[in-house]
């Protein structure tokens, strides 16, 4: 049974844990008992007074994690403010003591307001990862003695697949160069630092053009297969976006170091659009089906 004397002193002496210990062991009388309520309700008045104040001590951060136990359990429910300022309180706690695992175990109390909502989704986000973990199993095979292959089977019944291609003159404009030039292999968006060799000409760059080497990419560039891959053709699809300041800085950054490598950027323009892949077959074969030009002309514009 609750002694009623012992809630008095330990309301009168402000021993807030003793007396939320108390009532935690005697669940029933907070609901029924009279003098339990009022003593509860002295102390919430005088606990949060107290915890606007300032920083907590270990002795204040269990009586939040005891009253927070009485209210989610039902014994004695808080306003939804209160309640949310006890949850948020004891997470900066735990967090400033280095305690992040509880502090996400009571920031799910919470996970509206921050820095509970931070920890929740980030446990989610881990719980994510655990649940795509993906599984590496061996392949069998005529060749297993020789040659080893494993497989990582999909996470997700999803795809998440991208495009190649940034945009639809891009997607035609490779199946021209495809048609035109049948004994290369085309790629589209390569990387400058995959196709030059950037030791052999940093010596002929600027600080700008060195740092400019290892972002930018070239739009579509031909590769010789006989010649283990190595780039023959480059060319650039433009539009009215290269008008910008920035982008011609940009783009003539990329003019010098792929002329600095020994090779020529052909820039192509579309006057009208959409331009098709029959009008860019047209435009490559009246432009590259011609001999070369030498090194001293000027590559037509196309």
């Amino acid at each position: 049974m609750l002694d009623h004397e012992r809630i008095y002193q330990l309301t009168h002496a402000q021993d807030w844990p003793a007396l939320l210990a108390l009532i935690h062991a005697h669940p029933q009388a907070a609901a029924q008992d009279d003098l339990v309520q009022r003593a509860l309700a002295t102390f919430e008045q005088a606990f949060f007074a107290d915890l606007e104040d300032g920083a907590l001590d270990v002795e204040q951060a269990e009586v939040l994690e005891r009253f927070i136990l009485l209210h989610s359990g039902g014994i004695y429910r808080l306003d939804d403010d209160r309640f949310a300022m006890l949850v948020v309180r004891l997470v900066e706690w735990h967090l400033d003591a280095g305690h992040e695992r509880t502090a996400r175990q009571y920031a799910r109390f919470c996970p509206d307001r921050e820095p509970c909502a931070s920890l929740v989704a980030a446990l989610e986000s881990d719980s994510a990862r655990v649940a795509l973990e993906p599984r590496r199993v061996e392949v069998d095979h005529p060749a297993r003695d020789r040659v080893h292959v494993s497989v990582t089977s999909p996470a997700t019944e999803a795809t998440h697949r991208l495009s190649l291609f940034k945009s639809d003159q891009e997607a035609a404009f490779f199946y021209a160069v495809r048609t035109v030039f049948q004994t290369y292999t085309p790629y589209p968006n390569v990387a400058l630092s995959s196709l030059i060799d950037f030791e052999a000409i940093r010596d002929y760059l600027s600080e700008a053009e060195r740092a400019y080497f290892f972002k930018g990419i070239v739009d579509c560039v031909l590769f010789d297969p006989h010649d283990d891959y190595r780039p023959v053709h480059f060319f650039e699809l433009d539009s009215g976006h290269h008008d910008a300041p920035d982008r011609q800085a940009k783009d003539a950054l990329k003019d010098r170091i792929i002329a600095a490598a020994g090779h020529r950027l052909y820039r192509v323009r579309p006057r009208t659009t959409p331009v098709t892949t029959d009008d860019f077959v047209a435009t490559l074969r009246g432009v590259l089906g011609r001999s070369q030009p030498s090194d001293a002309s000027v590559a037509p514009t196309l």
